[in-house]
């Protein structure tokens, strides 16, 4: 009888020294998986803020490229109607040549029309002077 109450003392420390381990065992898991859930729960809160970023980023974008089209448009409007002025105006003075101007003013009697006459000469002179640029 003594001998099997010492092997069932030893078996029940056997078996508290076990459930002992697996307890603590237990406890490292379930605080390495609260660890990862901490992990898992921070990355998703960090994707949700990206998320929302490129999307205000995106709608920043749109806005931005909304506000360039026309913008970009009037440009190119300016650009032709600037190359079709200075064509027009190329082929005006080269079927107008130089000498006529003067005639076209010489008969002009009194100061005003003197004045008119030289402000357009300067007028084409300046255009002159771009058209060659």
């Amino acid at each position: 009888i003594v001998e099997l109450r010492q092997r069932l003392a030893m078996s029940q420390k056997e078996l508290s020294e076990r459930e002992s381990g697996c307890e603590e065992k237990q406890r490292d898991f379930d605080r390495k998986l609260l660890l990862a859930k901490s992990k898992i729960e921070s990355g998703e809160s960090e994707k949700e803020r990206c998320l929302a970023e490129i999307k205000e980023l995106k709608q920043r974008n749109q806005c931005l490229q909304n506000q360039l089209l026309p913008l970009t448009k009037q440009r190119e409007y300016q650009e032709k109607e600037i190359q079709r002025l200075n064509k027009a105006l190329g082929e005006a003075l080269a079927v107008q040549p130089s000498s006529p101007q003067l005639a076209l003013f010489s008969n002009a009697g009194d100061s005003c029309m003197s004045a008119r006459r030289t402000e357009l000469l300067t007028q084409i002179e300046v255009l002159k002077q771009q058209v060659s640029r």
